[in-house]
């Protein structure tokens, strides 16, 4: 027999943390101002082609032939982003201004190619073209961000606190088992050409800021922002068939199958804090909350006989089937709270949740 076989597979594990921390302590004449900001980014790519051929070499073969390919990929990141500021003050003014912020990119573009191209086979037994995909993407993305702003005596109170996510998810994969470009296979028993692949993203981004202010002077002033953004997509091409002027003739049975499943979970969630307490003259608390989400499936599959003969002595099965899935869970909490004994005291809140999820793509199977 002969076997032609191709094997490939690559794991990424990724974990990016940043944490900053701010204190300020001020004296009973000055400013307390405590500032801080931190970032995380990640970037995670997977480039690759597995492909088994036989590429324009005529061979007779005693027992079976087999072109096999095979790849797994997958990539596991967690990106967290944590910052704290505490300012502490009993002169004119007390200000905490914190940032935080985790962004991550994780791509995969495989090629998995089982082919016989241009090409006279003739084998005894079985005539076997197997391309296989596995590609797994997990995204746990953090950002933590609060702010802590005390005033005594006569002095202003203010905090500002905000916190961002941003994440991209993507596999584009092509998996084809395909006889091309005018080659001619005779098999002494079955022949089969099976593409499959398997795609899964799985993506949680969780983006929280708090930000408290205590003055005990005129005026006491606490903001807090989170927002979250993920765009999430799966785009594979699954070919399985005889083209492009060729022929299979099987003694045995004849098969021709594609197979997909791609799946994304996604779970995007925002909180905003803000509690502003105190304040002679006005205590204003302002809060906003922000997620946004795109999901969308979109391969192409097809099974199929095209400018080609398929000839066998059994039965004929050409066959294409696609599952495709997407769970999403969009979160956006707003909360703001304002307690003061002067003439104005202001609470506003504003939270706003928006996902798209699109499922499209094809699944044909013909001659």
């Amino acid at each position: 027999g002969l076997l032609v076989s191709a094997t490939d597979s690559g794991i990424i594990n990724a974990d990016a943390t940043s944490v900053g921390l701010s204190v300020a302590a001020g004296g009973s004449s000055g400013v307390s101002v405590a500032g801080t900001v931190s970032a995380s980014i990640a970037h995670n790519s997977i480039t690759s082609t597995t492909e088994a051929i036989i590429d324009n070499v005529d061979t007779t073969v005693t027992g079976d032939v087999d072109v096999l390919a095979s790849s797994s990929k997958s990539i596991d990141a967690i990106v967290t982003a944590a910052s704290v500021g505490v300012s502490v003050g009993s002169g004119s003014a007390s200000v905490s201004l914190t940032g935080a912020g985790a962004g991550v990119s994780n791509v995969t573009n495989n090629s998995v190619l089982a082919i016989i191209r241009a090409a006279d086979v003739d084998a005894s037994g079985d005539v076997t073209l197997n391309a296989a995909d596995q590609t797994d993407i997990s995204a746990t993305i953090v950002s933590v961000a609060a702010s802590v702003g005390v005033s005594g005596g006569s002095g202003a109170s203010a905090t500002l606190t905000v916190s961002a996510i941003d994440a991209t998810n993507s596999v584009t994969n092509t998996t084809r088992a395909v006889v091309e470009e005018g080659s001619n296979i005779t098999a002494g028993g079955d022949f089969t050409a099976d593409a499959s692949s398997t795609g899964s993203i799985t993506a949680t981004a969780v983006a929280a800021s708090i930000g408290v202010g205590v003055g005990g002077g005129n005026v006491s002033l606490s903001g807090a922002g989170a927002g979250a953004g993920a765009d999430n997509t799966i785009s594979n091409t699954i070919e399985a068939g005889v083209i492009g002027g060729s022929s299979v003739d099987a003694d045995g049975n004849a098969g021709i199958f594609a197979t997909d499943s791609a799946t994304v979970n996604a779970t995007v969630a925002t909180a905003a804090i803000s509690a502003s307490i105190g304040g002679s003259s006005a205590t204003v608390s302002l809060t906003a909350a922000v997620s946004v989400a795109t999901n969308t499936v979109n391969d192409v599959v097809a099974a199929h006989v095209v400018d080609s003969s398929l000839t066998s002595g059994g039965s004929a099965t050409i066959e294409a089937d696609s599952s495709k899935s997407i769970t999403a869970l969009q979160v956006a909490v707003s909360v703001s709270i304002s307690i003061g004994s002067g003439t104005a005291t202001l609470a506003g809140a504003f939270g706003v949740a928006q996902v798209s999820n699109v499922i499209g793509g094809s699944t044909t199977a013909g001659i």
